[in-house]
């Protein structure tokens, strides 16, 4: 809880103020905390909301489509989260002789393909500072390495799908440099258009923006679309 709150002062600190801002905290429910206020002096207060033990990622990330929907100018969400959901897809499976039941690969997991996709669709660049993951285990690192792979997996997907990053922080200073890049890439950007050939054959099109030359550097905030 420490570093989430060290990290969000921070991140409140890079932001301009001309930037609307929401916070909220989830865990099988989401509890907005600040209302897209340019308030920047009030002091957040998670104590007011508990966050009880079960919690619906899959939801809190609908939320946050649904929340930015309407929103216009460029829209960020930035997610602090082990990725974990209570309800996430498994299966049973062998090891070493052993029947054990695992969660299943991105891929496999109908519930989070639907969350993925409403993503991508959302138009919004999604940043994860993923704690307590394989990657940086902390006081609350548990269950079996497999899984916490897998659970990896799926914010990263969610990242890249949307044109975001992912950090994986030991101490807050380690997410200092993500704020500092998200307030670029949200404060400076060009939009780029075309029209498919086939827009409506509901398929998924990966899109891919390069540029000339090794000192330029693009990214974007859209990695494809679903032509429906």
């Amino acid at each position: 809880m420490t570093l989430l709150l060290d990290g969000m002062a921070r991140f409140i600190d890079q932001l301009r103020t001309s930037d609307n801002v929401a916070i909220a905290a989830f865990g099988s429910d989401v509890h907005t905390i600040l209302d897209w206020s340019l308030e920047r002096k009030r002091k957040i207060n998670f104590s007011d909301n508990p966050i009880c033990r079960s919690t619906d990622f899959y939801g809190a990330i609908d939320w946050g489509v649904r929340k930015i929907h309407g929103m216009t100018g460029r829209r960020g969400v930035v997610v602090f989260s082990d990725g974990f959901h209570t309800e996430v897809a498994r299966k049973d499976m062998v090891v070493n002789g052993n029947k054990v039941r695992r969660v299943v690969p991105p891929s496999e997991d109908r519930d989070f393909q639907r969350v993925l996709k409403r993503v991508r669709e959302s138009g919004a660049t999604f940043y994860f500072v993923a704690v307590d993951t394989d990657r940086n285990p902390g006081k609350e690192y548990a269950g079996p390495l497999p899984d916490l792979q897998q659970i990896r997996a799926r914010m990263e997907l969610l990242a890249d799908s949307s044109g975001g990053r992912i950090v994986f922080p030991k101490e807050t200073s380690d997410v200092v440099p993500l704020f500092l890049q998200i307030g670029r890439e949200l404060g400076t950007a060009y939009s780029l258009a075309y029209t498919p050939s086939h827009p409506k054959d509901g398929n998924y099109h990966s899109i891919e923006v390069r540029v000339r030359g090794e000192s330029y550097q693009v990214q974007q905030s859209r990695k494809g679309y679903t032509g429906d």
